[in-house]
């Protein structure tokens, strides 16, 4: 990724927005530049920083929890791009291993609400503008239609176990990764249910 950003900008790398703290989007941050000035949720005088990237304004905001806890999107007003990191994780079945389920549909809510015409994926194709809101939008009826089902078994008195062989997860039984993370994403919404997750600060 270094590399490729030198054939598009003479420009040095400044700033690492840290939108995932999964080892699968930090795993490479040893090959950053040791100057490099790291954003973190943590980090944030609130839940917004702006900065200057080579003469372009970027506002680094954090919508909220989602598919983890210290989700950070990256926006670009002057383009109306919106990068998601892992809170948008296009035709991927909703991985919550580190998630806060009902709380990832509220942070989808308020980025389909700001002036975006691309919603950028941390998994998943990206797509045209035309598609974008499309498939973001079908991705936040993905992550309604998996928590009304997993409700839907908890109230039956099933065992996460149980719920998760016997869950019919109608039009995305066929989503990337279905097999794998289904069974976690089962035991997390159970978790939420029953008031096992972190409460917000």
């Amino acid at each position: 990724m270094i590399d490729r950003i030198k054939t598009l900008s003479p420009l040095p790398v400044r700033w690492y927005v840290v939108g995932s703290d999964h080892g699968d989007h930090t795993g490479g941050n040893a090959a950053l530049p040791k100057d490099v000035t790291m954003i973190t949720q943590a980090g944030l005088s609130g839940d917004e920083q702006s900065i200057d990237v080579g003469g372009t304004l970027v506002r680094v905001v954090f919508l909220g929890r989602a598919h983890t806890g210290t989700d950070l999107s990256v926006y670009v007003p002057s383009e109306r791009i919106l990068f998601m990191s892992e809170a948008y994780l296009n035709r991927v079945f909703p991985a919550m291993r580190s998630a806060f389920p009902s709380e990832w549909v509220r942070v989808v809510d308020r980025a389909l609400a700001m002036d975006v015409s691309r919603f950028v994926p941390g998994h998943g194709f990206i797509e045209e503008p035309s598609a974008s809101r499309e498939e973001l939008v079908a991705f936040r009826d993905a992550l309604v239609y998996v928590i009304a089902e997993v409700k839907r078994l908890h109230a039956l008195g099933l065992s996460a176990e149980a719920a998760a062989a016997q869950a019919n997860w109608g039009p995305y039984t066929d989503w990337f990764l279905r097999e794998q993370q289904a069974p976690i994403t089962v035991r997390k919404i159970y978790e939420e249910i029953d008031g096992k997750l972190t409460p917000p600060r």
